[in-house]
């Protein structure tokens, strides 16, 4: 069974928390939306002296400024069955293709909030 984590983190330090959450729902993918250390969620999802569980899905729409990004996918299957289809600053969509098993579309979208752009 494939299992979906998602959480707007908010900009928030929660990456241990996460990594927990990730762990005990037996997370296949975690979308995180604002979070701005994807290289501390990602060393949380994967403890030190134990096997690599979870990958962080490139995103494309920031080569090299990842925090840009406002969607980080990690996923503890092969990044090699991850297609990515597009990606900008504010949206990702990935399809997964597993031999054996149909194709999943996974969208993941953290927009601009209108309500913070009507306040500029």
């Amino acid at each position: 069974m494939l299992t979906v984590l998602f959480w707007n983190m908010g900009g928030l330090d929660r990456a241990n928390l996460c990594a927990r959450l990730a762990h005990r729902h037996a997370a296949t993918v975690v979308v995180l939306a604002e979070c701005h250390r994807p290289g501390a969620v990602l060393g949380a999802l994967n403890p030190p002296g134990q096997p690599v569980r979870y990958n962080l899905l490139p995103n494309p729409s920031s080569p090299g400024r990842a925090n840009e990004a406002r969607v980080q996918v990690f996923s503890h299957l092969q990044s090699t069955e991850w297609v990515r289809l597009s990606a900008e600053r504010h949206f990702a969509i990935h399809a997964l293709a597993r031999i054996g098993a149909p194709e999943l579309l996974l969208c993941s979208a953290h927009l601009p909030s209108l309500l913070h752009a009507l306040e500029r």
